[in-house]
């Protein structure tokens, strides 16, 4: 599902989202040198501020879909940007991407709301900026 046939040879590929999520200060001391392709997004590495990787595309009906689902079974708590990118990062690259394509806002809270029961810690979120783009050279 969601393979699409190249119009010169026929063969099918799946369209993919590459992302690289970096601090603020990596972000601004310019672009890298190493470029190697980003490793595919299968597992939650769970360690420090850099990330990269590649989720498959979703279409804009599906991440509606998707997020609908998401909230229906775990509240509006999933709302919150740290909680969707743990719960389910094909979903938030995907929402990021059709944000920045349209110019758009990410609609997701940094920090859970004040009268949040679980208000722990805020996440590392505040301070990272993340770029997604077609192409898996980022």
């Amino acid at each position: 599902p969601g393979a699409v046939a190249c119009p010169g040879c026929g063969n099918l590929s799946v369209p993919t989202l590459g992302y690289r999520r970096m601090s603020l200060e990596a972000a601004a001391a310019g672009p890298s040198t190493d470029a190697t392709t980003p490793p595919r997004d299968d597992a939650d590495d769970g360690g420090g501020e850099e990330e990269t990787g590649a989720v498959t595309y979703m279409s804009p009906a599906a991440v509606r879909s998707s997020l609908e689902s998401h909230v229906a079974k775990h509240g509006e708590a999933v709302l919150v940007r740290g909680a969707l990118h743990r719960l389910d990062r094909r979903l938030f690259y995907n929402l990021w991407w059709f944000c920045a394509r349209f110019s758009l806002p990410l609609p997701l809270p940094i920090y859970p709301p004040d009268d949040a029961a679980d208000a722990a810690a805020p996440d590392d979120d505040a301070h990272l900026i993340a770029f997604a783009a077609w192409d898996r050279a980022i």
